[in-house]
């Protein structure tokens, strides 16, 4: 089976796992580029028969956590008054928050019904930044999907977690990312896989090294600051939001006057 990152041959078998508790699937290792994927994922229409799946109880304490960390990123180093775009987003509650604190974000998803941002659906705006949380691990072709993120923006701020290559997990049960109950999770990524990307489509990148990452065709000027930003505990990041929700204009009650209609708030 060949690499959906960079096509190599080179992928070998690791283990045997049941996805959606009734799929037999093999796990493949990429030794070119550190990418771990499954086999063709011919369950996926059955996996987003629901696009939330029942076991995501971590649904509102991660959007939350995801909200803290990306507002002071953008206030800091990209703006406070430019239009962003979340790209996979879900019931639309991260655009809801992101909205909330004053951020104009918009909503972009193919599966998913927007349920907390209706009225602010992407419609060929121009977008300073795509935030993609917890999406490049449901993509069976990656490469396909960036692509298509960075006609829209030079920027990606996203969300997935890595594995390390040095303790490659053996069988399914050696890491919880795998999630074969709701069998959405097809494509892990190590540090190396995302610095062959950023090598392949000559992009900046900066990570935590744990589940935080950006890719951009623009110069990075403040590495530092973003590698900070990206790295901060919650409790460091409290007093810096604080700041932040000070100096923003919430649009929570602006925005309800908008009757649906996609207008710009000022």
């Amino acid at each position: 089976m060949n690499c959906t990152i960079c096509g190599s041959n080179l992928t070998e078998p690791v283990f045997s796992g049941r996805i959606l508790a009734k799929y037999d699937a093999d796990y493949f290792y990429c030794r070119e580029c550190g990418h771990f994927q499954t086999e063709s994922p011919f369950w996926l229409k059955e996996a987003y028969e629901s696009a939330l799946s029942l076991i995501d109880t971590g649904i509102i304490s991660r959007n939350t956590s995801l909200a803290a960390k990306t507002a002071p990123i953008l206030y800091f180093l990209f703006g406070k008054y430019h239009t962003y775009l979340d790209w996979g987003a879900g019931c639309g509650l991260f655009v809801r928050l992101m909205r909330d604190i004053g951020f104009d974000f918009r909503w972009r998803d193919q599966y998913a019904k927007n349920q907390f941002a209706r009225g602010f659906e992407y419609n060929q705006e121009k977008i300073e930044l795509i935030t993609c949380f917890e999406v490049f691990e449901h993509l069976p072709d990656p490469l396909v999907q960036i692509d298509e993120m960075l006609k829209i923006a030079d920027t990606i701020l996203f969300s997935t977690e890595l594995y390390s290559e040095k303790n490659i997990p053996v069988k399914q049960q050696d890491w919880h990312y795998f999630a074969p109950k709701h069998g959405q999770h097809i494509s892990f990524f190590s540090i190396r896989t995302l610095e062959y990307i950023a090598s392949k489509k000559n992009l900046n990148f900066v990570s935590n090294n744990r589940n935080l990452h950006l890719f951009s065709r623009r110069p990075l000027k403040h590495k530092i600051i973003l590698r900070f930003l990206l790295s901060a505990h919650r409790l460091i990041l409290i007093p810096i939001n604080e700041y932040v929700c000070r100096k923003m204009k919430s649009k929570t009650f602006t925005d309800s006057g908008l009757s649906g209609k996609n207008t710009e708030i000022n």
